[in-house]
């Protein structure tokens, strides 16, 4: 767990901030974009390749399945991993009305593909781009309540908190990394 921890600290989020940083982007934006899509790749390609084709060979319940199976399983098993991970006497605090406004759009996701399922029984490109239309409207909430200021000092001290603690753990990690560097120097020489 931890080796996929450092990759994540030493490539991905690295990654992530220069490119919210170069196009502008707040870390919402950039949470539910671009690391949405780096994250939803690998699934994206296994869908394609399990429904792609129109031919025999195509399955699209698979694929539906899969990719909600793939939901279900980051909602309910990574999230409680993630939970373990954080210790007893440590709290994960979510910002309420973020966590609602996620909580919100999955609920309405679901019950949208549970409607195409069950009444329609496909999914067709009509069906598939209200999804995607659904996915932007998602995109533009999150951009409007990224520019909105506002006004908890509850939820300001609690961001505060959370910048100290990150700014503290890099300087843990960098020592760490600082201090195997030099331990293999010197077994090196």
């Amino acid at each position: 767990m931890w080796g996929l921890g450092s990759t994540s600290d030493s490539y991905l989020s690295p990654a992530l901030e220069a490119i919210s940083v170069k196009f502008k982007c707040s870390e919402s934006l950039a949470g539910v974009t671009l690391l949405a899509l780096g994250n939803g790749a690998p699934d994206v390609f296994s869908a394609i390749a399990a429904g792609g084709d129109s031919g025999e060979n195509s399955d699209v319940m698979l694929a539906v399945s899969g990719l909600m199976g793939s939901g279900l399983f980051i909602t309910t098993i990574v999230m409680g991993v993630v939970i373990n991970a954080a210790g007893e006497n440590k709290i994960v605090r979510v910002t309420k009305r973020f966590f609602l406004r996620d909580l919100a759009f999955l609920f309405l996701m679901c019950i949208y593909l549970l409607v195409c399922m069950l009444y329609f029984k496909k999914l067709d490109l009509v069906l598939s781009a209200g999804l995607l239309v659904m996915y932007v409207i998602f995109v533009i909430i999150v951009i409007i309540q990224s520019s909105m200021k506002v006004d908890d000092p509850e939820e300001e001290k609690e961001a505060n908190e959370v910048i100290m603690k990150a700014a503290e753990f890099n300087k843990m990690v960098e020592f760490k990394r600082e201090a195997t560097r030099t331990f293999r120097n010197n077994n090196n020489n």
